[in-house]
């Protein structure tokens, strides 16, 4: 753990240069290691890395990697970002991008309301708490909203039509 706690703080001095004034959020393969590189009034060489940790804005968040889980749900989320995916809006050339809309029926949905949420007001309902809301923001990656429908974005890249508890029955009868 003392390898992969030092491995970072090698990392951010190689790197000074690119990240001295930014705020930083370092994803680290275990909580052992955060907690080696946050603890209050160590000696020695801990004491030091964690002083060269404080010279920066730096957050330091554990992540369970589980055969490459992680870093793909880490991919996902950063690509949908990079991508724009869940803003999908209408552009006319002189105007900028509009917030998507979407059906009543599809807000009031236990199904998909928080999901909707999300992706319409960019941040989790005030009312749940932070794992719970990290969560929802995580589950709405994979979703869409396109001509006032919502659509779940499939592994391969497919989108398909979420369809409310009535529609859905409607279907299989």
């Amino acid at each position: 753990m003392e390898k992969q706690a030092l491995t970072l703080v090698k990392a951010i001095k190689d790197f000074k240069v690119y990240i001295m004034y930014s705020h930083i959020i370092a994803f680290v393969p275990n909580s052992v290691v955060k907690g080696i590189l946050t603890q209050n009034g160590p000696e020695g060489k801990r004491g030091k890395w964690i002083t060269t940790i404080l010279e920066y804005d730096i957050e330091i968040n554990p992540i369970k990697l589980i055969k490459g889980q992680g870093l793909a749900k880490f991919m996902v989320e950063s690509n949908c970002q990079a991508l724009d995916i869940n803003f999908i809006g209408a552009l006319d050339d002189q105007e900028e991008m509009e917030t998507p809309q979407i059906s009543e029926p599809f807000i009031v949905s236990p199904w998909y309301g928080d999901i909707i949420f999300v992706l319409l007001n960019l941040q989790a309902p005030p009312s749940l708490i932070r794992t719970k809301a990290k969560f929802l923001k995580m589950k709405s990656l994979k979703y869409c909203i396109i001509d006032n429908a919502l659509f779940w974005i499939d592994i391969s890249g497919i989108l398909l039509n979420c369809l409310l508890k009535d529609e859905a029955n409607k279907i299989m009868q």
